[in-house]
């Protein structure tokens, strides 16, 4: 990848204290889609590795994942920890 390339993919900004508290949880929030799908990559490659799937999609085992109850009230806790965040942040 080219040096051009790079510096658009990793932009740097300088800000202050004040805006850096309450961009945060926005920052969060919007890269929460990344982050969900870095889990569930993770949930299905541990789950391959573990129960030796290897014969089931990826996206049979990730439906295979998201009938554990828990683990789905795991990520929507997630995802309602960062909102309730931003909320606080932005009273």
């Amino acid at each position: 990848m080219s040096n051009v390339c790079m510096h658009f993919l990793f932009q740097e900004f300088m800000i202050g204290k004040v805006a850096a508290y309450y961009v945060r949880p926005y920052h969060s929030l919007y890269h929460f889609k990344y982050w969900l799908r870095q889990r569930c990559e993770a949930k299905v490659k541990m789950m391959k590795e573990s129960n030796k799937l290897d014969n089931l999609s990826d996206e049979i085992i990730l439906d295979k994942c998201l009938e554990n109850r828990s683990w789905v009230l795991q990520l929507f806790d997630s995802l309602k920890g960062l909102l309730k965040y931003a909320m606080d942040t932005g009273r």
